[in-house]
């Protein structure tokens, strides 16, 4: 390794004091180009490091104990020098890219767009980096992030309510270095009097509602006669309602309570039909509430989300499931971009987790990531070892054992690295899987069916049923100790 450790002045004389004890713990070549060591001494000095392996011309940082120190240039032959100058009783340091992906721009809808209400796609042209490579783009429209793809991936379809939204889309790479586009605005048109998403069809989680809203008939006969409910007496706690503006409230002990954001109603499960018109005065009559957000934060549960601290321990355990071993195994899923811990409880936590952090996936790259062949969970009606919802998730036949005629049953042609529904191999590549290893993904070309890419084996799991879900972040978990969790998040 090139690698040079220069005392600036010497060392002081004494018993082994002229001694630093220097041991490299990571050389990256290529990729990331990342460099660590660790360095120890009795006595403060000046250290001169000169670090080679490096990209050309490319800027990175000097991290000391996982806090930016310093910051330099690689010449053109891949060398920079840091110099670190204090306490030397005993540091890790590391050396990173921390230079942002290419600026990009957004392309539709255009800024100051009117458009229809319901589905709509958002676009924008690709990023690039050249130091570490991209690794995802993630889309923010008021405030709220509604979705990630991967690197390969620039568009994103949403479905909104009515009104003005902004929208921006920021680039991240695998040092974690993120640049964001600049923000767009367009205004959600619907027609007719239709209650906040203009009588668009909206799927739900299986999040249970909280607070559950109220069946009361009233409210699908509003909306479809167009009744601004005037009384405050016709309503009651659970209805969901909505003034003149594009907000959409519950009504929950007394107050109205802000639905924040459509990714919000989705996850508690709410029906966009049981939107009640009331007038801005009834409305008014509710003192506002706390505003509802996602139904998997501390308003739910301590547990729910925690932060983990940028660094080595976090880089090390991103896209993991960690199981808190001194405490009856309570799993959490290291998010492997925004540093956030989610806890899995129950197997609607883990299923809820999948639906919100999974990524925009086209089959094209999926197909990238070997598959993993586990035990069948759920129908199998041809009985070829694969279930119904995952056959229904490759595109393969579930009445037929051998989707392609070739003469193997489709399990069998999937072991091999063939394609169970053509005579082609499977494309898969070890160089994208291993980018993407802890990813969430959903098939957004399909029926948003979710994957989850196995850090240690980097191979991807049908992740079908809530149940399905639960048990295999479960079962693939890493135990972490009670010491090790808290040096996490702290």
């Amino acid at each position: 390794a090139d690698f040079t450790v220069t005392p600036v002045g010497g060392f002081g004389a004494g018993d082994y004091a002229e001694y630093l004890n220097v041991f490299i713990t990571d050389w990256q070549t290529s990729g990331t180009y990342t460099k660590a060591w660790t360095a120890s001494s009795t006595i403060a000095t000046t250290t001169l490091y000169t670090v080679g392996d490096l990209r050309p011309d490319a800027a990175y940082t000097l991290f000391v104990d996982s806090t930016r120190y310093t910051t330099a240039q690689s010449d053109s032959g891949g060398s920079a020098v840091f110099t670190y100058s204090g306490d030397y009783s005993a540091h890790t340091f590391t050396v990173e890219d921390t230079t942002a992906p290419a600026i990009f721009a957004l392309t539709s809808p255009a800024n100051g767009a009117t458009i229809s209400s319901g589905s709509t796609i958002l676009s924008w042209n690709a990023s690039s980096d050249a130091e570490s490579e991209l690794t995802s783009y993630t889309v923010v429209i008021d405030g709220t992030s509604v979705g990630t793809t991967v690197a390969g991936t620039t568009t994103l379809t949403v479905t909104l309510s009515c009104g003005t939204h902004a929208w921006y889309v920021r680039a991240t790479d695998l040092m974690d270095n993120t640049v964001s586009s600049s923000t767009f605005t367009f205004t959600s048109s619907c027609s007719g009097g239709g209650g906040g998403g203009g009588g668009s069809s909206h799927s739900s989680s299986s999040v249970v509602p909280i607070p559950s809203v109220t069946a009361i008939p009233i409210a699908q006969d509003a909306v479809q006669e167009d009744i601004h409910i005037a009384d405050p007496a016709q309503l009651a706690d659970g209805m969901l309602i909505k003034g003149s503006g594009p907000n959409i409230y519950i009504l929950a002990e007394n107050t109205k309570r802000w639905i924040v954001s459509e990714k919000a109603f989705n996850a508690y499960g709410y029906s966009w039909d049981a939107v009640v018109p009331v007038t801005d005065t009834a409305l008014n009559s509710y003192a506002d509430g706390n505003p509802l957000t996602n139904p998997y934060t501390s308003e739910t549960s301590p547990r729910a989300m925690l932060q983990a601290t940028q660094g080595n321990l976090y880089k090390r355990l991103k896209g993991t499931i960690l199981l808190k071993i001194e405490d009856k195994g309570e799993a959490y899923y290291v998010h492997p971009l925004n540093t956030r811990l989610y806890y899995l409880g129950r197997p609607r936590d883990a299923f809820a987790i999948m639906r919100e952090q999974g990524m925009g996936i086209s089959n094209a790259d999926l197909e990238k990531i070997p598959l993993a062949l586990t035990a069948v969970s759920g129908a199998d009606t041809d009985g070829d070892g694969l279930s119904d919802m995952l056959e229904d998730a490759l595109g393969t036949n579930k009445f037929l054992q051998d989707t392609d005629g070739g003469g193997y049953d489709d399990r069998v042609e999937i072991s091999l690295g063939f394609s169970p529904s053509s005579t082609r191999k499977l494309p898969y590549d070890t160089v994208f899987a291993e980018h993407h290893k802890g990813a969430i993904f959903l098939q957004v070309e399909n029926h948003g069916e979710a994957w989850y890419v196995h850090p240690k084996d980097g191979k991807r799991y049908f992740l079908g049923r809530p149940e399905d879900a639960f048990a295999l972040m479960r079962n693939t978990g890493l135990g972490i100790s009670n010491r090790d969790f808290f040096a996490l998040i702290e």
